[in-house]
Formats: structure tokens, C-alpha cells, sequence
């Protein structure tokens, strides 16, 4: 049986967690009129939190594919304690087959993503579906899923459960 706990509310404050919970991580983005704001740029992001009572271990994302053709690989999280919170950024892009590596932030690189789709006549991607995976103290891994979504131009980001969160994946 897979055990989930629902936390749509990822941008709102965390619910009260059962103590059967362990380590839960949250997700929370900062992303509002980025594209007329360059004081929204400098403040924007997406953060991870350890909403758990106990510390979340060998914290990883799954890699990221933009557009089909630039993979975005996070650095290692190591381990959060509980209250932690973690900046995605930066992330670093490659582009198929390994070349033009660079490093960004997540909103920059959706950003230019969303521009480069529409000067090249394509509906624009709205939705991007990250995963992460970590275990609490007895080894019992967890994952989180969750999308960074497009709310509306110009370029406000939300973050949004992807599925039940956060599912037992192996004990």
C-alpha cells in the first residue's frame, strides 16, 4: 500500500503533519511579473522545506527536460532538517548531447524557454512535472512531485501539486 498525504496547499502554510509523516518537503515559488520587474527577478525562485519532524535524507530532483532538447540537472541537496529550506538554484542546462552547458535559475530558464517557443511560432509550455526523492532516518523513501505552472503574463509562476504528496516509494 502506498501511503500519500495531500499537500496542495504547497504555496500556503504546511498542515499539521501525523507524526507517522516523517520527513515531508514542500515546495514554494517566488515568480511574480518577472519579465517588468527587475526587482520581481532578483526576488524570485523556488525553494524547498522540510515541513517534517524529522530530518529528510540524500534529498535529490530528477532531472529536468526543457522544450525536449535542454536536460537542467540540480546540484546534490545532501540532507535538510526539519524547518530547512533549500534554493533550487542554480540549475545547470545542457543541450542534447551534452553541449552549451550553462548555469541559471529556474525562472530565467523558463522564462527564455516560454520566448523562445513563441518568437518560434508555438504555443508556449505552461507546466513543468519535478520529483523529489529522500528517505527519513530508517531508510523509508519518500517523492515528492510537483509542476512550476505559468499563471499568466507577464510571466507569473505558481507551484502545484503534481499527484498526492508525499507517496512512500519503498520501505
Amino acid at each position: 500500500m502506498i501511503e500519500t498525504l495531500d499537500l496542495s496547499g504547497a504555496t500556503a502554510p504546511p498542515p499539521r503533519l501525523p507524526r507517522a509523516v516523517a520527513p515531508v518537503i514542500s515546495v514554494r515559488c517566488r515568480a511574480s511579473n518577472v519579465w517588468i520587474s527587475s526587482e520581481a527577478r532578483a526576488k524570485a525562485g523556488v525553494w524547498l522545506k522540510n515541513v517534517g519532524v524529522e530530518e529528510a535524507r540524500h534529498v535529490t530532483i530528477t532531472d529536468l527536460m526543457i522544450d525536449g532538447a535542454v536536460r537542467c540537472r540540480f546540484r546534490a541537496l545532501g540532507h535538510l532538517e526539519p524547518g530547512a529550506t533549500v534554493s533550487l538554484d542554480p540549475v545547470t542546462c545542457s543541450t542534447a548531447g551534452g553541449g552549451d552547458v550553462e548555469q541559471t535559475t529556474l525562472t530565467a530558464l523558463v522564462s527564455r524557454t516560454i520566448v523562445r517557443q513563441v518568437l518560434a511560432g508555438r504555443q508556449p509550455q505552461r507546466r513543468w512535472v519535478l520529483q523529489v526523492t529522500y528517505e527519513n532516518v530508517h531508510r523509508r523513501r519518500y517523492a515528492t512531485r510537483f509542476a512550476i505552472e505559468v499563471v499568466r503574463f507577464p510571466l507569473t509562476l505558481r507551484v502545484a501539486p503534481a499527484r498526492s504528496l508525499p507517496e512512500v516509494i519503498a520501505s
